[in-house]
C-alpha cells in the first residue's frame, strides 16, 4: 500500500532511506504511466488527420511557397580540389522565378591565379564570379529570370596556379515571379 506523502516525509526525518527509495519509485511509475497516458491521447487525436488533406498539402509544397514568398536558396557543390569542368549536372527551376544572388564559397583558397565560376542557364552563360587569389567568399547580386523547367548548371574555368582551390560551394537565391 502507498504511503502518504506525510508519512515519507516523516520517515525521511527518522532516517528511513527505504521509505524514501518507495516513494521516489512509485512516483516514477506514476509519471511513466502518465506520458504512456499522454502519447495515446496524443495519437488519438492523429488520427482526426485525413491522409487525403496531408497528401494534398505535400503535393502543393511548391505552391505554397510562391505564395508565401521570400527568398529561397539552392546550394551546388564540387568536393575535393579543383579542376576545370564544364558543369553537366543539371538543376531546374520547379517555377517561373527570378534569381537574385550568387554566393561562391571555397573551403581553400586558390595561389597565382583566381577561381573563376560561371553560372550557366540553358547553357547561356547568366554569371561569372572570380574568388582572388587567398579569398574564400564572394557574393555577387544578379538579376536573371528562368522559366519552370529551365537549368543551371556551373563551370570552374580557372582554379589557380600554384595552389588550386578545393571544396566549392555555389549558393543561388531566388525568389518565385
Amino acid at each position: 500500500m502507498a504511503k502518504s506523502r506525510a508519512r515519507v516525509f516523516a520517515d525521511f526525518i527518522s532516517g528511513n532511506n527505504v521509505a524514501q527509495i518507495e516513494y521516489i519509485a512509485s512516483q516514477a511509475n506514476n509519471l511513466t504511466l502518465s506520458i504512456s497516458d499522454r502519447i495515446q491521447k496524443a495519437n488519438a487525436y492523429a488520427n482526426f488527420i485525413s491522409n487525403t488533406n496531408f497528401q494534398s498539402f505535400v503535393a502543393n509544397t511548391n505552391q505554397y511557397i510562391s505564395l508565401v514568398g521570400g527568398t529561397q536558396h539552392i546550394q551546388l557543390t564540387q568536393d575535393g580540389r579543383l579542376s576545370p569542368t564544364r558543369g553537366i549536372a543539371r538543376w531546374y527551376a520547379p517555377n517561373d522565378l527570378t534569381v537574385t544572388e550568387i554566393t561562391s564559397r571555397v573551403g581553400t583558397s586558390s595561389l597565382g591565379q583566381p577561381i573563376t565560376i560561371v553560372i550557366n542557364s540553358n547553357d547561356n552563360t547568366s554569371s561569372t564570379t572570380r574568388l582572388a587569389p587567398t579569398i574564400t567568399s564572394l557574393s555577387n547580386t544578379v538579376n536573371f529570370s528562368m522559366s519552370e523547367g529551365d537549368y543551371l548548371t556551373v563551370d570552374v574555368n580557372t582554379i589557380g596556379t600554384v595552389r588550386a582551390g578545393s571544396d566549392l560551394s555555389v549558393q543561388v537565391s531566388f525568389s518565385y515571379t
